[in-house]
């Protein structure tokens, strides 16, 4: 089957890559100067290319040429049309080649609904799946979804990756799976399962996915098939290459696909680079000695800048030879890739080798602030003085490292984006992470570097503690978001060489963002759980605030059980060390749900006396803290009045310290109150305000609770039936995502739906839950929002 650049098919003879490139040009509009200008080639060269296309599509014009091949389906949709559900990353450089390939991919996944790109390493795998499922993302209405699994070191960790990618939470009484396959089961999705090859136990987890969502498809990358049944294994070849006889004209090399990818790369490094006649020969010879794979010509071709082709050339080839003499039980493929790697790493000054394998201490995103501490000689560490330590090499500092980083950029060890917080953070490509590591433990440095990334991010978190509870904490949130990645491989460290201080202080320092965080209250009081059976080795001080941070994880997770357990012994340690900041804490801590709990008066005396402390230690958020605390146990317990008291100092104090999440926790409270005394419009109007900002939108746990409450006061307004969509969409929403409603807000939202029942009659109340099941987020958010209470449904 011939098939052109997009997938589409085209009668014989085919297009060249490099005619389908031009003909892409022409469809957006360009001048054959223009094309010239972007390819880099000579105006009459394009025009010899546009001969050739008007010929092949049988046509007389440039208009009717992009007709002809809109109509064979040659032209992918232009990119602007294609916006996709999903979290397709957007390719940082133009795709070449792979026409074939995507053709024959396309049809399998027509056919099977789990496909492997199989192959070597290098081979470009993950850039092929990504420009597949780019191109077919229209066929899949519930999206198109990446998720990498280079980091994620253990099978039976792939469904949380997964589940992490579509914004689904674990349940503390179900099985992952079970909520994935619940959440997947009717939904029309592609999956890209990235870099499987290390997780082949995971395969079987796959396969389940699949049987319990018909509609599910998924495209994997690995260096092996996953060997399942249904499985279609597609074996991704090198890119095509170059004759190694003959004398082809420069137009024929443009066209094959490694002699093109190579002169791409090297004109993104070097404006001034052309194949000509005098270099053809070199270009020609490197890519035959990389095999075609596209990563080692990535990463060949930048180093243009410092070398010719044949300078190039003569280097690779020694370093080729070198490695064939290698392990005979690695692949061929392997020790090629290793060759390219060790030849892109010996080009490297001393100085960049070190920084280049310190690099690898990092998981995804590194700011450059972490890197200088991490990598840099006059790291600002707790370390102690231990022989391991005592003959720290040098490293580099300062300005040095500065330049080590724009180095590696421009030989393209390393390449930046911004993170989600805003800041600039440098990432490796998985296989060079990799072989940076391998080279950290030649240096037999790893356990040096790992305690100084653990030292650092430690550091880091207890800053952000102190941030979390003032202005510019949602600020704040995001920046944790984008460390966590490091900060579980800090804590991991920290586990797993005994260091169980230090991991207790990092995963406490974080524990209010992993508390409020959308996602991640289920995984934070799992890992805090796991430091529990050594909980003897931290020092009294640190495991008081350790104590208390599981104790407020498993309030969370409504384990409150062991939240009143973990609380006591806390205050108990406090009592002991007799710290009054320690002991306010934990005494704030005892939760109680109404008069007739037997914890109620002891809670009431405690937070009191917690308030107190606060007080006398001038501990503004804290007193915000036990503010809160007391009225949500006056308010269980029908105490109105100091409920109101105690919110509404604890707003204020909020309004003062910038606690902006404990403030709307605040008005949603009020609004309860109010809702009680019978002020529905007060009440209404408070539980929107909660709502408030864009920011806290996104936190769907909390959203859905104020949501739900906020069908109450509407109810009692005269709009129970929107009240009863409302209450519908958050019932369902709530079961797809694996969020819950705040263990205090529970009771609260059964009487209101208790309530609402008794106001609609059975088939109206029914209908208008059914109508609210159908919702998605989006849509009840707008719902929820508007004026009228009309309801529409997004197309």
């Amino acid at each position: 089957m011939k098939t052109g650049n997009f997938g589409g098919e085209l009668h014989p003879p085919l297009l060249t890559v490099r005619e389908q490139e031009v003909l892409a040009y022409m469809a957006e509009g360009l001048t054959n100067r223009e094309i010239g200008a972007r390819m880099v080639v000579a105006q009459s060269t394009v025009k010899w290319y546009v001969r050739q296309i008007f010929n092949k599509l049988a046509v007389d014009s440039r208009q009717g040429a992009v007709e002809r091949a809109r109509a064979l389906d040659a032209l992918a949709p232009d990119r602007e049309e294609i916006r996709p559900p999903g979290n397709l990353p957007t390719p940082l450089s133009s795709f070449v080649g792979r026409a074939k390939e995507i053709a024959e991919i396309k049809q399998l996944l027509k056919i099977s609904r789990l496909v492997t790109l199989s192959g070597a390493a290098g081979s470009g795998k993950t850039r092929l799946a990504l420009r597949v499922a780019a191109l077919l993302a229209l066929d899949y209405p519930d999206g198109v979804h990446y998720i990498s699994l280079a980091g994620t070191r253990d099978a039976l960790l792939v469904p949380s990756a997964i589940a992490h990618v579509l914004g689904i939470s674990e349940q503390p009484d179900r099985p992952l799976m079970r909520t994935l396959q619940r959440n997947l089961a009717h939904k029309k999705m592609l999956l890209i399962l990235d870099n499987f090859e290390h997780l082949p136990a995971a395969a079987p987890l796959v396969s389940e996915l699949l049987v319990n969502a018909p509609r599910l498809t998924i495209l994997v990358t690995g260096r092996e098939a996953l060997h399942v049944s249904g499985e279609y294994d597609y074996r991704v070849p090198p890119l095509a290459l170059p004759a190694a006889a003959g004398e082809p004209s420069i137009a024929e090399l443009l066209n094959v696909e490694s002699v093109a990818l190579f002169v791409q790369r090297a004109r993104m490094v070097s404006r001034d680079f052309r194949l000509t006649e005098e270099n053809a020969a070199a270009v020609t010879g490197i890519c035959l000695r990389l095999d075609g794979l596209p990563l080692a010509i990535e990463l060949a071709a930048p180093r243009i800048k410092l070398f010719s082709p044949k300078r190039i050339l003569a280097r690779l080839d020694s370093r080729l030879e070198l490695l064939i003499r290698g392990p005979r039980d690695l692949p061929t493929r392997q020790r090629t890739l290793r060759a390219t790697l060790d030849w892109s790493y010996n080009l490297l000054e001393q100085g960049e080798q070190r920084l280049f394998s310190y690099l690898s201490v990092f998981q995804g995103g590194r700011t450059i602030e972490a890197l200088q501490a991490v990598c840099g000689l006059n790291i600002q560490s707790p370390l102690p003085s231990s022989p391991q330590h005592d003959n720290e090499p040098i490293s580099p500092e300062g300005d040095e490292i500065l330049a080590g980083l724009e180095s590696l950029l421009n030989k393209n060890q390393l390449y930046q984006k911004e993170g989600t917080d805003g800041e600039l953070r440098f990432y490796m490509l998985e296989t060079v992470h990799e072989y940076a590591r391998e080279r950290l433990q030649e240096r037999g440095e790893q356990t040096l570097m790992q305690d100084r990334h653990l030292d650092y991010y430690l550091q880091l978190g207890e800053l952000f503690a102190y941030g979390y509870l003032r202005h510019g904490q949602l600020a704040l949130f995001q920046q944790t978001e984008a460390e966590m990645a490091n900060i579980r491989v800090a804590y991991a460290w920290a586990r797993q060489c005994g260091q169980i201080e230090k991991g207790a202080r990092l995963i406490t320092a974080v524990n209010y963002y992993l508390r409020y965080a959308t996602n991640r209250v289920v995984e934070g009081y799992r890992l805090a759980r796991s430091l529990l059976p050594h909980v003897a080795q931290i020092s009294p001080r640190y495991r008081v605030s350790f104590l208390c941070g599981v104790a407020e994880l498993a309030f969370q997770n409504n384990d409150i059980v062991r939240a009143r357990r973990w609380a006591q012994r806390a205050q108990n340690l406090a009592r002991e060390l007799d710290d009054k900041q320690l002991l306010a804490w934990s005494l704030v801590l005892n939760v109680a749900f109404g008069r007739d709990d037997p914890h109620y008066e002891l809670t009431i005396t405690n937070g009191h006396a917690a308030e107190a402390l606060f007080r006398e230690l001038n501990d503004r958020p804290g007193l915000a803290y036990a503010l809160n605390r007391l009225g949500e146990i006056y308010r269980l317990g029908g105490e109105l009045t100091s409920a109101r008291q105690n919110y509404e100092e604890g707003l204020a104090i909020c309004r003062e310290t910038g606690e902006v999440i404990r403030e709307h926790f605040l008005y949603n409270n009020l609004g309860l109150i109010a809702f009680a005394e019978g002020d529905y419009e007060r009440s209404r109007d408070l539980l929107l305000r909660a709502l408030g900002r864009n920011e806290l939108l996104g936190w769907v746990h909390w959203t859905f609770t104020v949501l739900r409450e906020l069908a109450g006061p509407l109810a009692m307004l005269g709009e129970a039936e929107k009240a009863a969509r409302i209450s519908g969409a958050c019932a369902r929403l709530t079961a797809v995502l694996g969020v819950s409603f705040h263990p205090f807000d529970q009771s609260t939202i059964a009487r209101f739906e208790a309530e609402l029942q008794e106001l609609l009659d059975e088939e109206t109340y029914t209908t208008a839950w059914a109508d609210g099941q159908r919702m998605t987020y989006e849509e009840l958010l707008a719902y929820a929002l508007s004026e009228d209470g009309k309801l529409t449904h997004q197309t």
